[in-house]
């Protein structure tokens, strides 16, 4: 067994259900020899008194004392890694105990290979299964997919330090989600990427980051994909584009028009969203959710029917 130095990053924020289950999954690795580095990024539950109540020397503590969000934070983590090799884990997540010996052994046995996932298991809150899934193993069909499909779980990869350079997680993104994504399309289409069909990340599924999703509140949250795929198809064709370029006018045109066009279309949001809560019978959340389309599409015919369609899949569950 090969006893190179990884290091492992856990952003955490008011995860105090999860994040000892969390931290054990890591230092029980059949890979020992870890640096794990987490962050409490200013949580108003017990997530901090709980990651400082472990003693083993492989975990080292940056916590935050306000709440900067999630790329703050890993780019923070990143900045403070010894290890030619990181590997993501989020905080409400667990790992197999063989998930970092396997994918060191990927990247070591391939030194052309920059990162690579795993398969995972999808689990809800209390850890019941609820469906596996594999991942493509070849570059060349991960590449061609991307931006439509990201052939990956973010949470599973582990790359090569020294191919993400001083901010990998660009702040553009802020806290409206895909910072992560549009960071492993630009890996995978400039590097060489690969997964292992094997099931070793265990993803949580959690109703909260959905509903938040759904609310209309956060404008920018519903058409963040969009411009992320924009942004990953220029990249793609061209080397660049204006985030990497830091062409300001024209990021704020192309916001300018996704949002435009979210606001015209505000039913099939509330649609699509109360569609994938009813999806993991998530009933009570999808309520709510198809009710705030009422509201938001001032009791339009469509947010109407969709909210009677869903109390009605609720009450014959």
């Amino acid at each position: 067994m090969n006893n190179e130095l990884v290091s492992v990053i856990i952003p955490a924020y008011n995860c105090e259900k999860f994040i000892q289950t969390c931290i054990e999954s890591i230092l029980n690795q059949s890979h020992t020899n870890l640096e794990v580095l987490i962050s409490d990024d200013g949580s108003q539950d017990r997530t901090r008194f709980i990651v400082n109540s472990f003693t083993d020397s492989r975990v080292k503590t940056f916590h935050n004392d306000t709440n900067k969000g999630v790329v703050s934070t890993r780019n923070m983590l990143i900045s403070h890694c010894r290890a030619k090799f990181i590997a993501l884990q989020d905080a409400d997540d667990w790992s197999d105990p063989l998930r970092i010996e396997q994918q060191l052994n990927k990247l070591l046995s391939n030194k052309s290979l920059v990162a690579c996932g795993t398969g995972y298991v999808k689990t809800d809150a209390e850890g019941r299964e609820l469906h596996r899934t594999v991942f493509e193993q070849d570059h060349k069909k991960i590449r061609e997919y991307i931006p439509e499909q990201f052939e990956l779980l973010c949470g599973s990869v582990m790359f090569r330090s020294d191919k993400l350079g001083q901010e990998p997680y660009n702040t553009f993104f802020g806290n409206s989600g895909n910072e992560d994504l549009y960071l492993m399309g630009k890996l995978i289409i400039d590097y060489k990427f690969s997964n292992i069909p094997a099931y070793l990340y265990y993803y949580r599924y959690n109703s909260k980051s959905i509903t938040k999703l759904g609310s209309a509140n956060d404008v920018r949250r519903h058409y963040i994909m969009h411009l992320t795929q924009q942004l990953l198809n220029e990249y793609k064709l061209n080397g660049t584009n204006d985030l990497e370029e830091n062409n300001l006018k024209r990021l704020v045109q192309l916001e300018t028009k996704y949002s435009s066009f979210l606001l015209e279309n505000k039913e099939e949001l509330f649609e699509k969203n109360t569609g994938q809560l009813l999806y993991w019978k998530d009933y009570r959340n999808a309520i709510i959710q198809s009710f705030y389309g009422i509201i938001d599409c001032k009791c339009s015919p469509k947010s109407i029917k969709i909210f009677l369609y869903t109390l009605r899949k609720s009450i014959v569950r």
